[in-house]
C-alpha cells in the first residue's frame, strides 16, 4: 500500500510539474506543493520501509523543489496579507503616508522575491524530472520506472 501510494503521488508530482507553463496562476503550482506534501510525509513517516540511500537521495530531490514551491507560495501569501491591511487602512481613513509607503515597498520586495522563485521553477523541476531520481522513485515503490522524458 506505501509503496503504490508513493509510486501514485511521484506520478503525480511529475505530472503536474509538467503542466506549469509561465501563464500558470499561482494555485496551480500551490496544488503541486500540496502534492509534493503528501509525497514527502509517505516517504518520513514510513521512512524505515526503504531502502536508506533511495530514500536520503529521493527526498533531497523532493526537498529542493518544495524548497522553490515554499518560497513562492509564501510570498504570495505574505503579500497578500499585507495588500488586505493596506486596503483595510484605506477604508478606515487610518492611513498615514509613511505607513502606506512601507506597505507598498514591503509589497513590491515580496512581489519580487516571489516571481524570483517562480524564474527557479523550471530549472529546479527539471533536476527533479530526470531519470536519475525517477529511477530511484520507482525503487522506492517496488517498480521498474516508468519515467517518460518530457
Amino acid at each position: 500500500v506505501v509503496r503504490r501510494r508513493v509510486r501514485k503521488l511521484h506520478a503525480r508530482v511529475v505530472s503536474e510539474g509538467r503542466a506549469v507553463a509561465p501563464s500558470s496562476p499561482p494555485e496551480v503550482l500551490h496544488e503541486l506543493r500540496k502534492t509534493c506534501k503528501k509525497l514527502r510525509y509517505v516517504l518520513e513517516v514510513f521512512a524505515d520501509v526503504f531502502p536508506a540511500k533511495d530514500h536520503a537521495k529521493a527526498v533531497k530531490a523532493l526537498r529542493a523543489l518544495q524548497r522553490v514551491l515554499g518560497a513562492f507560495q509564501d510570498r504570495e501569501v505574505q503579500a497578500d496579507v499585507l495588500t488586505d491591511l493596506a486596503e483595510a487602512l484605506l477604508d478606515e481613513q487610518e492611513a498615514e503616508t509613511g505607513t502606506m509607503l512601507a506597505l507598498g515597498a514591503l509589497v513590491d520586495d515580496l512581489r519580487r522575491q516571489q516571481q524570483a522563485a517562480r524564474d527557479a521553477f523550471p530549472s529546479t523541476f527539471a533536476q527533479f524530472d530526470r531519470e536519475k531520481v525517477a529511477e530511484r522513485f520507482a525503487r522506492l515503490a517496488g517498480a521498474a520506472p516508468e519515467h517518460r522524458c518530457g
